[in-house]
């Protein structure tokens, strides 16, 4: 029988929207919510622990911070464990480093111990992100890529929604330790199912050239009347078969475009965690009690999953860059809204809502751009290396926030730091273009071995 020549991007590209892809964008949204609830489990409940443990706030900056720092190491190591050993292995391990560590978060009793599993769970949480951008952008045809990684992404901004919601109502009745207890449960039980159902990448495995029987059958769920076989010669573009490492992102004339989205990373995520890290705390400053606050990084959530939703037609209208570039600017008019509108809570809910609309959907925004500029080898480091790099933004959130207050700002001053930040990360975006044309695409046969 004839061996064929199979471009595995080709058949993924113009393949239907079936039955598959929606299942690994379902469960990579899923895994995301898990990602949420337990990045921002410690903001909802920040303020109760610190009441009952006797500290003031300021006491919890060195917590967030090695938290955000968890996520930096963790963004760099899910982005190579992405590209080396697979999209789902780096899923599945990140699911289960900050599952388990938020589950036995209510046995902390100190903040020495409450550093070290947030740190342990921010290594999975940082590297999630990557790898499921990367696998959903080869795993979904070409015309409803943009929509089906952004219909997942948002399930980070669901979860900090669900579970601002929850934990306004389980914190008076059980406790702060229920809201890492039922995130932590949430995500391993999200693990277990989505370790059964997602297949791995079919580009990783061409560009491996590995397990070439789980390659055909993937391909023959993805397209049934192709007939492919293990015997089949699958490829990929030239483009797509670099080698993984960080020079390559700066060769092809991508250097430019990475430093830049390097750049817009750490000004998004410093926006980011300043938001929800502290508004329920930045709230409450007002005189609302905790329920109340808790309900504005609610509408914080809220804002971000109607706006990632509705990119995704939107960028396919106007084009990814161009919207992902606006919504940075949408960021700080925000912000200028809740601070003219200091101690009304209308104004404050719909400010904070168009805040998470802004930056939280334009954090899916931008990472969704980033999966489709970076060729397969590099795609989820890629990924994976704008996210560590923007993780210095993470960093410093908390200084930006503790540092104003201990000096005695109000709450609506520190809202003003991230305005010209946020206008930045926009120029950036705008800019952030590939200076050279690749290498022309060729193929050449990579044989699998034979099962």
């Amino acid at each position: 029988m004839n061996r064929r020549v199979i471009d595995v991007a080709e058949v993924m590209g113009k393949a239907e929207l079936g039955y598959l892809p929606i299942v690994i964008a379902t469960m990579c949204g899923l895994l995301a919510v898990s990602d949420g609830l337990d990045n921002q489990a410690l903001a909802f409940t920040a303020p109760v622990i610190a009441g009952q443990w006797g500290v003031k706030m300021p006491a919890f900056v060195p917590v967030f911070t090695i938290g955000l720092i968890g996520l930096m190491a963790g963004s760099f190591a899910g982005g190579w464990l992405g590209d080396r050993f697979g999209r789902k292995t780096a899923i599945l391990a990140s699911a289960l480093c900050f599952g388990a560590t938020t589950l036995v978060t209510p046995w902390c009793t100190t903040l020495e111990q409450l550093m070290i599993v947030r740190f342990i769970g921010g290594l999975g949480i940082g590297g999630l992100p990557s790898a499921l951008a990367a696998l959903i952008a080869e795993s979904a045809p070409e015309r409803n890529r943009a929509t089906l990684t952004l219909c997942a992404l948002v399930g980070i901004p669901v979860g900090g929604f669900v579970g601002g919601f929850a934990a306004s109502w389980m914190i008076p009745h059980y406790g702060w330790q229920s809201v890492f207890l039922a995130a932590g449960m949430f995500s391993l039980a999200v693990l277990l199912l989505a370790a059964l159902l997602i297949p791995e990448s079919t580009h990783f495995l061409a560009l491996r050239h590995i397990r070439g029987q789980q390659l055909a059958d993937t391909l023959n769920r993805i397209d049934p009347k192709g007939g492919y076989r293990v015997n089949d010669d699958f490829i990929l573009p030239e483009s797509d078969r670099q080698a993984t490492s960080l020079a390559s992102l700066f060769t092809d004339g991508r250097g430019r475009m990475t430093t830049l989205f390097w750049i817009a990373e750490m000004v998004e995520l410093m926006i980011f965690y300043v938001l929800v890290n502290w508004t329920p705390t930045l709230f409450r400053e007002t005189g609302l009690p905790i329920e109340t606050a808790v309900l504005g990084t609610a509408a914080l959530n809220m804002g971000a999953i109607l706006a990632t939703i509705g990119l995704g037609p939107i960028c396919r209208r106007f084009g990814e860059q161009r919207v992902t570039a606006a919504t940075f600017v949408v960021t700080p008019v925000a912000l200028l809204v809740m601070v003219l509108g200091a101690g009304h809570l209308a104004s404050m809910m719909i400010g904070v809502f168009f805040a998470g609309a802004g930056c939280i959907g334009g954090q899916a925004a931008v990472v969704m751009l980033m999966a489709k500029r970076y060729p397969t080898g590099i795609r989820s480091i890629g990924v994976g290396w704008a996210l560590t790099v923007g993780r210095i933004g993470s960093i410093i959130s908390p200084s930006v926030v503790g540092i104003p207050l201990a000096m005695g700002w109000t709450a609506f001053q520190i809202l003003t730091l991230p305005i010209l930040p946020s206008l930045l990360g926009a120029l950036c975006i705008a800019l952030a273009r590939q200076g050279a044309i690749d290498r022309p695409e060729g193929v050449s046969a990579i044989s699998l071995p034979q099962a």
